[in-house]
């Protein structure tokens, strides 16, 4: 089995490659692989974007299990049911072709059951690291060596598994900076009693569970969550959890009412209070939050380009919801496009990142991506959200090659395009 590539032309058509230009899934003959979550990363700083694929569980129809409920009821199966599988790394060659280099790179030396993936600088060197939700067991946190592999450390940065030592059912991820301290915090949806968990970044790519002290834990731990995304929704320069709630395992309660999918939830909206070390609230009310759902998959971004980042929510064998920011009294912004190459065929530049500077605030860190969050692609473009004033100092970009530049004069209140090479180099 091969995965095809869908190539743009760029005159609103597509070509079919097939075999995704050497990005194929599996050897021939060798059983067809369980893909789920992926990330464009540009982990050799070459200026071509390599490919990053998560792979669940090693399943074949031969080996299929049947699993039960207590009650001897069909049910569904946890990851340990089936031997967990190793990742993939492909890496561009130029021309649409890709090698497969996972086990160069030393991706392939760890296995497990990957459903969610970040790729973001994680310990600040200036190169890009991948943070990788593990299904019941202990996350994957690749750190870049700068030569064309990668070290995985997680149990050592202390984002492998909670502040109780214990691995959880790691589904959406989010890596974005809740305390603007210009580094990248980690978030993780869990299942049902578990609780989401927070780990924020103390620096070097070091990691504590800040759940509790968040006050992330009571309000999520009623919910299996997936998908999951940083949006600050009021624009107060504090960035918000959106997360998708929706069960696994039958809810009693609802099977007794005869619904046909007894697995609905709610999603959150958990507010950033903001600080040092902010704690989140969860916002009751609003249309959509009163509806139950089986969420998974949730992408963001600003639909009708009016500064408040809106919200698009996969269901299981339900609707997409289409959220449209409607929040009264949203603060000011200022919206980024990063870009590179040369002019007439400038891409996103994921992976960069923008620090908008400000004297007596905090600054905001954001990134330019569009991977985290469980089975979705997201908006790349970067919305600073700056409360009651539209007043900063300057901009700086970090580009995916480690140089940084200056930039000045950007208005607020609309969407600013910044090409690498066209600011001050710092």
């Amino acid at each position: 089995m091969t995965r095809d590539e869908t190539r743009r032309n760029g005159n609103g058509t597509f070509t079919e490659v097939p075999d995704a230009g050497g990005a194929a899934d599996n050897p021939p003959g060798t059983p067809p692989a369980w893909h789920t979550s992926a990330a464009f990363i540009d982990y050799d700083r070459d200026g071509r974007l390599d490919l990053f694929v998560c792979r669940y569980l090693s399943w074949t129809f031969e080996g299929h299990h049947q699993c039960r409920s207590k009650a001897g009821n069909p049910d569904y199966c946890g990851p340990q049911t089936y031997t967990a599988d190793r990742s993939r790394l492909y890496h561009n060659l130029g021309n649409g072709r890709f090698a497969d280099v996972s086990v160069a790179s030393g991706i392939a030396s760890k296995a497990g059951p990957a459903l969610g993936v970040s790729a973001a600088d994680l310990n600040g060197d200036g190169w890009p690291d991948l943070f990788v939700a593990n299904d019941g067991a202990p996350n994957h946190v690749w750190i870049n060596q700068k030569n064309g592999t990668f070290k995985e450390e997680g149990m050592l940065r202390g984002a492998a598994v909670n502040a109780d030592g214990a691995p959880e059912a790691n589904m959406g991820v989010i890596a974005a900076d809740f305390s603007n301290h210009g580094l990248f915090d980690l978030f993780v949806t869990h299942l049902r009693n578990e609780h989401s968990t927070l780990w924020r970044n103390l620096g070097n790519g070091q990691f504590d569970d800040a759940t509790q002290a968040s006050g992330l834990d009571a309000p999520t731990r009623p919910f299996t969550g997936f998908g999951a995304v940083p949006v600050d929704y009021d624009n107060d320069g504090w960035l918000d959890i959106f997360a998708a709630n929706g069960e696994v395992r039958v809810i009693d309660e609802q099977a007794r009412q005869g619904l046909a999918l007894p697995l609905r939830q709610r999603a959150m909206l958990l507010r950033n209070m903001g600080g040092d070390r902010p704690r989140f609230q969860d916002v009751p009310g609003g249309d959509y939050l009163r509806v139950e759902d089986v969420g998974r998959g949730v992408a963001m971004g600003d639909l009708n380009n009016d500064g408040g980042v809106d919200l698009v929510v996969a269901n299981n064998n339900g609707p997409v919801r289409l959220l449209l920011n409607q929040t009264p009294d949203r603060g000011h912004w200022l919206g980024l496009r990063l870009t590179e190459g040369p002019p007439g065929h400038r891409r996103d530049s994921l992976g960069a990142t923008a620090t908008l500077h400000r004297t007596g605030r905090p600054s905001l860190f954001r990134r330019c991506a569009t991977d985290g969050s469980y089975l979705s692609s997201s908006d790349p473009r970067i919305v600073f959200g700056l409360g009651d004033s539209t007043s900063y100092d300057w901009i700086a970009v970090q580009w995916p090659d480690g140089s940084r530049e200056k930039f000045t004069g950007v208005a607020a209140g609309r969407y600013t395009e910044l090409a690498k090479g066209t600011g001050s180099r710092i």
